[in-house]
């Protein structure tokens, strides 16, 4: 299994055996909203390894995201800040379901 990769800003999560799906889990989220509309620090999460994938969400503010499941080996997180406020930002735990054909899922938690 690979370790995550983090370069400037960006994490890509991305293991390689059979058939895989992460699953991402905000243990707390706190990330700055903008005063009238939208979101002035953000997490981006895509549905692959670069920013060319599906893009699954943007989030920001205070309310705990959903759980997020890849559709397969990678999922890409993008956290942009424009360093002013005072949110505390966020925690994630990820999950790797592994699925062997022919076999039940395995699920591992790291």
């Amino acid at each position: 299994m690979h370790q995550p990769t983090v370069t400037a800003g960006v994490t890509c999560l991305r293991n390689s055996v059979v058939l895989q799906h992460v699953q991402l889990h905000f243990n707390w989220f706190d990330v700055e909203k903008a005063a009238f509309w939208g979101c002035s620090d953000y997490v981006k999460l895509y549905d692959g390894s670069d920013t060319n994938a599906p893009k699954l969400a943007t989030l920001c503010g205070s309310e705990l995201p959903d759980d997020v499941i890849s559709s397969g080996d990678s999922l890409l997180v993008v956290f942009a800040t424009d360093r002013a406020g005072r949110s505390t930002g966020f925690e994630i735990t990820y999950t790797v379901r592994w699925i062997f054909p022919g076999t039940p899922s395995m699920v591992i938690s790291l």
